[in-house]
């Protein structure tokens, strides 16, 4: 549990073993290449028995519910819930944020559009950080988003802004309260939207970062007890997590849009503000000039 004391404790022996003689690093070096190897062999191993792991761990918990066609129902009404909400803020709240924050003068239509390859490169390799070629292509070749821009905001937002991610965890972890029959006050629902806001920032763009970082958020409203019913979760989680990674590169999209129009009208502003100081300028240096004649 103690992770920065792991930290802590790696960074010691680096800096340790970086002091030491040439030989003595030659091997240590051999040491840890050794051991990667061994681990990526054994995890190369355990992969192959993850989908009757994961089976396993969705029978029991199906097995150990009282009503286990209800627990099914449930998760459905779950699933529909969740893509609906995902469906709203793509088709809803982006398009509106867009529309106000740019002032009506950048079509969301047409970015929704120009997205849609890096859009579905996103749901079929279910990562952000896969689809970053395409979402870059997609920017500055079909929206006409500057370069400088696009390279800066597209890959900070493949990293932090994980919109599908945040809603997915708040959203489990208020129905595994709702399964278990806990009732979630206002405060207890403002910790929660705070923190899966945190955590999806945390979340690495890998598949399914989200229900590792889901832990954060059950821990935070006292509910870690409930952790080992996020297995019930894994059963859906392939598709969930596809949808919420489409999500998210839309947002980083229209967030890139976004900035895209803003410099520009603010450039615009500054150059209209230039040319129309011009004459005014002349007019005064002219005055001057006859002044001194006179």
């Amino acid at each position: 549990d103690n992770i920065l004391g792991v930290v802590a404790f790696t960074l010691a022996i680096g800096v340790a073993l970086a002091n030491g003689t040439p030989d003595q690093i030659s091997q240590s070096q051999a040491a840890v290449t050794t051991a990667n190897d061994a681990v990526t062999r054994l995890v190369r191993n355990l992969l192959w028995a993850t989908p009757v792991g994961i089976a396993s761990l969705i029978a029991a918990q199906i097995a150990a519910a009282c009503q286990p066609l209800t627990m099914l129902s449930s998760l459905s009404r779950f699933i529909l819930v969740y893509l609906t909400g995902l469906a709203l803020h793509s088709c809803v709240v982006l398009p509106l944020m867009m529309t106000i924050a740019t002032r009506n003068t950048c079509s969301p239509f047409r970015t929704m559009v120009g997205a849609l390859p890096a859009v579905t490169t996103a749901f079929a390799t279910d990562s952000s950080s896969a689809s970053l070629p395409v979402m870059l292509e997609c920017a500055e070749t079909t929206l006409d988003i500057q370069p400088r821009i696009a390279r800066f905001v597209i890959p900070l937002g493949s990293t932090v802004n994980m919109n599908g991610t945040a809603l997915y965890e708040a959203m489990a972890v208020i129905f595994l309260a709702q399964a278990h029959g806990r009732e979630l006050g206002i405060s207890e629902m403002a910790i929660v939207a705070a923190t899966a806001s945190l955590a999806a920032v945390g979340a690495a763009a890998i598949p399914s970062a989200g229900l590792v970082t889901m832990v954060m958020v059950l821990e935070a409203v006292g509910m870690d007890e409930y952790i080992n019913d996020l297995a019930l979760l894994l059963a859906c989680d392939w598709l969930l997590d596809r949808c919420r990674t489409a999500v998210n590169v839309l947002g980083d999209i229209f967030t890139c849009a976004i900035v895209d129009n803003l410099a520009k009208g603010s450039k615009q502003t500054a150059l209209a503000s230039t040319v129309q100081h011009l004459p005014s300028v002349e007019l005064s240096e002219n005055m001057t000039q006859l002044e001194h004649v006179h």
